[in-house]
């Protein structure tokens, strides 16, 4: 075998280099996501687990506004 089986040069180790930041921004943002469906996921799981009459009932923001006298 030569003494240049294994030759690196300045391109290569850029081109690794830069390949691996990008590696490590795409797992990053895949932490990111996946952090997003778990909190999705708990937010539906506790929804799951509220009885159906708390689902069906008017919003409770109806009662509170109330129309201003007309003056003239």
């Amino acid at each position: 075998m030569s003494d240049n089986y294994f030759n690196e040069g300045k391109t290569t180790s850029i081109t690794f280099w830069a390949l691996g930041h990008m590696a490590k921004g795409m797992g990053l943002a895949l932490a990111f996501c996946l952090a997003l469906g778990l909190i999705y996921a708990v937010i539906w799981g506790v929804g799951q687990l509220l009885p159906d009459a708390s689902k069906t009932m008017p919003s409770p923001y109806g009662q509170i506004e109330s129309p201003l006298p007309f003056l003239v």
